[in-house]
This record gives C-alpha cells, structure tokens and sequence, in this order.
C-alpha cells in the first residue's frame, strides 16, 4: 500500500540542491578489505553524487570509477584517491531493470548515460558490479527520480504485514539532509531522527499496535531550509488462515486435490502441495480450489497462506 507522492516543482527546486565536494559527494562501495572500490555516480548542478533528478525521456549521464583504494583513502567517508587501476570490466544496468545489459571495459572511469526514463512513483535504481584484480565482487548504485518523487514505502509496498515489526525504504527528495519518523502524525510519539544519504535509506521499524484499519507511518524530511512530508500505510493481520477440508482421488494416472480453506482478514493468496509428507520447500502456487496434479500419488499435503504471509498448518489426504 505504497505512498511514494510526487513533490512540487517548487519544491525540487535545484537551487536549493545543497552543495558538496566531489570526494564529499560520491558514494564509494568498497570491497571487504577495502582495496579497491567501485563508484557510480553523476552530476545535479556542479556537485557529483549518487542521485539526479531525470528529465522524462531523456537519458543521464553517468560516471563509473574503479580503482584501488590508496593510502590516505579513509573507506568509513567515501573519501578516494587517484583513478589507476584499470579493471576487467564493469556491467551496468543502465535502464534499471534489473539486468546487466551493459559492459564497459578497458579503463578505470567511463562515462556513459542511462536509459531515458518515464515518470513513476519510485526512483529509478541504476546498478553496476565489477570483479577486483583480487577476485572480489563490489557493486553500486545510483539513484534517477524522474519529476522529483520521493516519499517511503512500508514492506515495498505491500498492503498487508503479519507482524509490527516491518522495513521502510525511505527515498530521499533532492535537498534533504536528515529525516524524522514516527508513528504519529504530529511527530511526537514512537519517533526517531535519522541522518541521511541521497537515494534510498533502509531501516526496520516496529508500528503501532492497530485500533482499527491500517497502520500508519508519518516521515518528515528536511534541509535546504524547508521540510516535506510523507506517509505509507499498511494493515497487520498476524491471524493464520484456516484449511477446513481436504480431498484427493486418483483417476487416469493423476490426482486431483479439491481444497476448502478461508481467511477473515487479507484473504488467501497461494498454497503448497507436497507429495508424501509435509515439505516447505515445495514451489509455492497461486491459491486455488481444485489441484490436479500430473502424476497420481499414495498421498499428499497441503497448506494455505493469506496476502499478510500467514500460513495454515498441514492438512494431509490419501486417493
């Protein structure tokens, strides 16, 4: 039940970007021993950093360092040293589709542009990865909001949580520095100040035990002088779904397993069937009232889940 809003034109205004130094600006991945680093990253106004604000249908341009990490490179701040490294290659996923589509080689910065990019209600995640000359994997990200939206997202979106105790993608308007969140609209109770990074911010946060209806999340950004607000909600159903009935036959070689099961809250999403005995590791399907499976069996087990995760318990059935 996401409710990533889109922020005014005045807003997003880019003369109230805040300023940074190149070194202050870039978000460096490092690999684990910090020797080498990979860095994506581009410009808004004159400052390199690891977001932009997109222009609909038009690409952005991009740089991509890899290089070892050097003596006076601190890996805790991003600060980085001289590009001289030169690595195998670097894949890019340019139009943030989540594929590696892209394979730049031959030198330690590239320069290069993403795919051009359509409004949408959550910031574009472009991706790169490189193996190290030590055979370590690093990978990063860059962030594209495509007309200034921002905002956060309970469960990525979900509508429905088994449990308070959920994850906030927070994604950070160009301008903003830090963040508050609370369970409350007037930003007092259950609340946390966080400082921020450009793009996106995760964090696990426990909501508020419901009344009635869904639970909501309130965040205020600010920075630049100004503040935004945002809010996402999502409904809690910590109740496990109910299989009442059970039956299987065989006939021509197959079985066919008809399932009676209800839920009284986000009702029921998909169903395991396992031949034999129990076995959670079975592919999940779609829920549905009849099975058919394609070979026929001695006997088989079935369990329900709801749209919140729950999961009913075993119910077994012999032809």
């Amino acid at each position: 039940m996401a409710s990533i809003l889109a922020l005014s034109g005045a807003a997003m205004a880019t003369a109230d970007t805040p300023s940074a130094t190149a070194d202050e600006a870039k978000t460096i991945f490092v690999d684990e021993g910090c020797n080498y680093f990979l860095s994506l990253w581009g410009r808004n106004d004159v400052s390199p950093r690891n977001w932009v604000e997109g222009v609909p249908g038009r690409p952005v341009k991009l740089w991509v360092d890899t290089a070892k990490v050097v003596e006076d490179m601190k890996c805790t701040n991003g600060e980085i040293g001289g590009m001289a490294t030169v690595f195998d290659s670097v894949e890019l996923d340019a139009d943030a589709n989540g594929t590696f589509e892209t394979v730049l080689s031959g030198k330690a910065n590239y320069a290069t542009a993403t795919a051009p990019f359509k409004p949408r209600s959550l910031p574009y995640r472009v991706q790169a990865r490189t193996t190290a000359p030590n055979g370590s994997k690093i990978a990063a990200e860059y962030f594209v909001f495509v007309d200034s939206f921002a905002g956060v997202s309970i469960n990525a979106g979900a509508a429905w949580t088994n449990t308070r105790l959920v994850n906030l993608n927070v994604y950070t308007p160009p301008g903003a520095d830090s963040v508050k969140i609370s369970n409350s609209s007037s930003m007092k109770s259950s609340s946390e100040v966080m400082t921020l990074r450009p793009g996106r911010t995760t964090k696990t946060w426990r909501m508020p035990v419901p009344r009635s209806g869904p639970s909501t999340v309130y965040v205020r950004f600010y920075g630049s002088g100004r503040s935004w607000n945002f809010k996402d909600a999502i409904k809690l159903d910590s109740v496990r779904p109910t299989l009442s009935s059970l039956k299987a036959k065989n006939r021509n070689g197959k079985t066919e397993v008809k399932i009676k099961a209800s839920d009284s809250k986000s009702g029921l999403s998909a169903l395991q069937v396992s031949r034999g005995r129990a076995n959670a590791g079975v592919k999940v399907t779609s829920y549905r009232k009849v099975m058919r499976l394609t070979k026929s069996t001695k006997s088989v087990h079935v369990r329900v889940r709801d749209k919140a995760g729950n999961w009913s318990g075993w119910r077994s059935a012999k032809p």
